[in-house]
């Protein structure tokens, strides 16, 4: 749907075709990435990884004996001093005592990286060890535990301990039986008995062995599985990007649409890709193939202009292009013949006076021509040749002709008037008088004239000729046309006071079952194929 600059708006198709014309690099990318992952996956030493975790009951502090405190332990003190435990886990002070317990005399001999964390919501301690063994990774794993559980028992019998010598070194003051009634001396005795019950209880620890670290039965690292849908992912992704960047960084245009909305005009014709051996000079494929898909894209062509031309105020049409090679004289000619064999009075004008080519086509002398009528050294009716096509006759040329009405004759013949001799000056008889006579005079006596014009992106020609036509069609060549072309085409046809008929596409893929049915038809034809004259 066209937004409202005029621009369409782009869907879900555009979006699929821009993949399918670029799918091998789509493809390129995601492999590079996938074999990359592979790769990468493989070469990784593996890595076995152990876990053994540790409940935590905290006790009321000792503060809570000596000094008369509160015993209750907040939530926030328990995730706050698992978080502490966590961070000194890794330090090399618990590495050494680790590699003491296992007899090792250095730390890295333990040859793992040790990880420590608190379990969300819950007073669990989780001590992770990764280790190139797997035997091994549970043996640090599970030491790393009875050494923190040890380690951190240990501290708080010490904390106890100093605490009992503290009170002992007090009640040593109180000498004599009157300083022992002191209510201070009770307090000190009574503090003395809970911190040696107290003792007995912090013994046990604050930490225990909740689940002690098996062998791991598979490596934590590399995960191939794992590594290679990483792959995949990055390689869709990466390509996709890729696909979308290269088609905007690149200036040629692929699709039909494209043209369509750059200029917006309607595309009239869908040329396919004329075969090798028909893409010579003077191949007319209406003539040499009349049922391949290329002659009925051609009938298609003519039976669109009836539509843009109705009620025949399109009788003359230029056809140029952007630039060389886009097939702008074999548009004219192929479609010269199928209107004449839809019974159209037809005249072909070469008014390319640089490069004409029309008279190799359809195989005729150029010795006198458009340029010879201008410049008044011959009569139009001594230029105007007559092509019969192939079952009426040959073609013939000189003396004076005539466009006749004449129903039957009408029929089968093309009129053709060539470049006649390239003249120094053909920008000036371009834009003669002359030569907008010669035209009005053809277009009373047929029902279409057809004018091959230069490229107007080559030369300046193309602009006054389209202003003695009624109409312009513009040929482009996919795969040739890029989006400056557009821009270039856009600008040359704003101005002009002709009628913009549409665009025709050239070298355009057959769609898979387009034209099939005549081809099929053509198949079953015995007869011998038609030759152009």
């Amino acid at each position: 749907m066209a937004g409202e600059t005029g621009k369409r708006e782009f869907s879900l198709r555009d979006y699929l075709g821009v993949i399918e014309r670029r799918r091998w690099l789509l493809i390129g990318v995601f492999a590079v990435f996938v074999v990359v992952a592979l790769l990468v996956s493989f070469r990784i030493k593996p890595s076995y990884e152990a876990t053994t975790e540790l409940s935590y009951a905290p006790q009321a502090p000792v503060s809570s004996i000596t000094q008369g405190g509160s015993n209750y332990v907040s939530p926030t003190s328990v995730q706050q001093t698992l978080q502490t435990a966590a961070a000194v886990l890794v330090t090399p002070e618990m590495a050494q005592r680790v590699a003491d317990a296992l007899g090792l005399t250095d730390p890295k001999q333990l040859d793992a990286k040790i990880s420590g964390g608190q379990m969300a919501n819950t007073s669990l301690l989780t001590i992770t060890a990764q280790c190139p063994n797997a035997q091994k990774a549970a043996v640090v794993a599970n030491a790393y535990g009875q050494a923190w559980v040890a380690w951190s028992r240990q501290l708080d019998l010490d904390k106890v301990d100093e605490a009992v010598r503290l009170v002992k070194l007090q009640l040593v003051s109180y000498k004599t039986a009157q300083q022992k009634k002191d209510p201070a001396y009770f307090d000190l005795k009574a503090n003395l008995t809970q911190l040696i019950t107290f003792r007995a209880a912090v013994s046990k620890g604050e930490y225990a062995v909740a689940s002690a670290a098996t062998v791991p039965k598979g490596p934590y690292t590399p995960k191939h599985l794992r590594d290679g849908l990483l792959g995949v992912v990055l390689g869709v992704v990466v390509g996709l990007a890729s696909v979308f960047l290269a088609e905007q960084l690149d200036v040629r245009v692929h699709s039909n649409e494209e043209v369509a909305d750059a200029l917006d005009l309607p595309v009239l014709g869908r040329l396919p890709q004329v075969p090798k051996e028909l893409g010579r000079d003077g191949s007319l494929v209406v003539l040499h193939d009349p049922d391949s898909p290329g002659a009925e894209a051609f009938r298609v062509l003519r039976g669109n202009l009836d539509f843009v031309g109705v009620d025949g105020e399109v009788r003359s049409i230029l056809i140029t292009s952007c630039t060389q090679g886009e097939g702008k004289t074999s548009t004219a000619c192929n479609l010269a013949v199928a209107l004449a064999m839809a019974g159209k009075r037809v005249v072909v004008v070469d008014a390319d006076m640089r490069r004409p080519r029309v008279h190799g086509y359809f195989g005729l002398p150029n010795r006198t021509g458009l340029s010879t009528v201008v410049a008044g050294k011959a009569r139009l009716g001594e230029a105007l040749q007559v092509v019969v096509l192939p079952d009426q006759g040959t073609a013939s040329g000189g003396g004076e002709a005539q466009i006749s009405a004449d129903a039957e004759a009408q029929s089968k013949r093309i009129y053709v008037i060539t470049s006649g001799p390239i003249p120094p000056n053909p920008g000036e008889i371009v834009t003669s008088k002359h030569l907008e006579a010669v035209l009005a005079e053809l277009v009373k006596g047929s029902d279409m004239v057809l004018v091959d014009a230069p490229p107007f992106m080559v030369v300046g020609d193309a602009a006054p000729l389209a202003a003695r036509t009624d109409g312009i069609m513009l040929v482009f060549k996919m795969g040739q046309v890029t989006k400056g072309m557009l821009k270039e085409a856009r600008d040359f046809l704003a101005p002009l006071p002709s009628r913009k008929l549409g665009i025709v596409l050239a070298n355009v893929p057959v769609e898979s079952g387009r034209y099939k049915y005549y081809r099929q038809q053509a198949d079953e034809k015995t007869a011998p194929p038609v030759e152009a004259v």
